[in-house]
């Protein structure tokens, strides 16, 4: 509703004399929508909105885990909605960009379980694998600021582990181009899981092994039964062995410095050859 007050002395902001204007559409138009009732229609859409894909499962604080791919029924409408998530990785993820949808995207959607909105996402994509495999890689993964620091991503992360691990086909995990904070979160959560693994830490009890040297029949059940990569596979071996190592014993911290120390040299020497052997016009390294 429009109206004029006549403002001749400050009582009259109060009590002043006021009316209509008789003709609007001069300046708003023939056809202008009430506000009240857009924000009525909005806040009733946003009532008996619905989560897309399947549920996962619920989480700590009342939060939940949807995963979407093309089978869902609602898919159609999800990619409108994915469209209004992506702008977030834009503002939060340094070098992110837009993704082309086919039919090898999966999405983990993770929003409260009462009134559903967007807490985060990951997405994953299932790239093929020879002969008849797949290798997904976990290609972006976002928790909105203010609900970090919840467990929220490992969460996210826990849940790709329990859909692709079990599935035959799958080769192993690998991530994009992860950031330090991803990392550090993927290496605590494939450390733990390989803490209960036997084959991953055989025949020795905590604290007490020396050895210092990853061998195949080591590393081998780890990356079959929980699908990593080789490389985060020697990761995680460094870490969990650096983590049982007795601190009491000298003589096996200096093998295991040792042991990154040979290796550390061995890939400079390896990444010199390559770049020596593709740059054209390039100096002898003696």
């Amino acid at each position: 509703m429009l109206n004029n007050l006549i403002v001749r002395e400050k009582s009259d902001l109060q009590e002043g004399e006021s009316f209509n204007p008789e003709m609007t559409h001069q300046i708003f138009g023939e056809r202008l929508e009430c506000d009240c009732r857009y924000d009525i229609i909005k806040e009733m859409k946003e009532l008996n909105f619905r989560p897309f894909g399947t549920l996962k499962s619920g989480h700590a604080h009342e939060f939940v885990i949807y995963h979407v791919d093309q089978s869902a029924d609602n898919f159609d409408e999800f990619i409108k909605y994915h469209e209004r998530m992506e702008p977030f990785l834009i503002y939060f993820i340094d070098g992110s960009s837009f993704i082309t949808l086919d039919e090898n995207w999966s999405f983990y959607i993770f929003s409260p379980e009462k009134r559903y909105g967007l807490v985060g996402f990951l997405t994953v994509y299932a790239f093929y694998a020879f002969p008849e495999h797949v290798r997904p890689r976990i290609s972006q993964a976002l928790i909105l600021p203010p609900f970090r620091g919840m467990g929220h991503a490992t969460r996210l992360l826990e849940a790709v582990y329990d859909d692709f691990v079990p599935l035959p086909k799958v080769v192993d995990i690998t991530v994009e181009e992860p950031s330090v904070e991803f990392q550090r979160l993927r290496d605590f959560l494939d450390c733990k899981r390989c803490l209960q693994l036997n084959e991953y830490t055989p025949s020795c009890p905590k604290r007490r092994r020396t050895s210092v040297v990853a061998s195949a029949v080591t590393l081998n059940p780890a990356s079959e039964k929980l699908k990593l990569c080789r490389k985060q596979a020697y990761r995680v071996y460094d870490i969990l062995r650096l983590f049982l190592l007795p601190r009491t014993n000298t003589e096996a911290e200096t093998k295991y410095k040792n042991a990154l120390r040979e290796r550390t040299k061995i890939i400079y020497r390896v990444s010199l050859l390559i770049h020596h052997h593709f740059t054209p016009n390039s100096v002898s390294l003696g």
